[in-house]
């Protein structure tokens, strides 16, 4: 399970090895198969770099989960003021990539 007002995000590549991973610029991980993402943030920029070959960006967003926004809004004020302020009523996409790392050209 995921870490209150974090989201794990699967990561899959076809390279296996000496793969880093870059969370809005900052080296979080190397050949992990899963990151944890901040829902405090309503966009993040996940970076997958390998030596000789391009790296790769891709754009996460935070979006409202409506059943949550729902539940919440039928049970009142109180669990609406929870899931805002730990960021539950929140998910972030895409929750599962695949990328293809390509060598560079030389």
């Amino acid at each position: 399970s995921d870490k209150i007002g974090y989201q794990t995000i699967r990561i899959h590549t076809n390279e296996k090895t000496d793969v880093s991973i870059y969370v809005d610029d900052q080296q979080i991980s190397a050949e992990a198969s899963s990151i944890l993402l901040s829902k405090n943030r309503n966009a993040h920029f996940v970076t997958i770099k390998k030596n000789g070959f391009n790296p790769v960006t891709q754009y996460f967003s935070r979006d409202i989960r409506p059943a949550v926004a729902i539940f919440d809004t039928i049970l009142f004020a109180v669990p609406l003021l929870v899931d805002l302020y730990t960021n539950e009523i929140y998910s972030i996409n895409p929750q599962d990539i695949r990328i293809n790392l390509r060598k560079e050209l030389p």
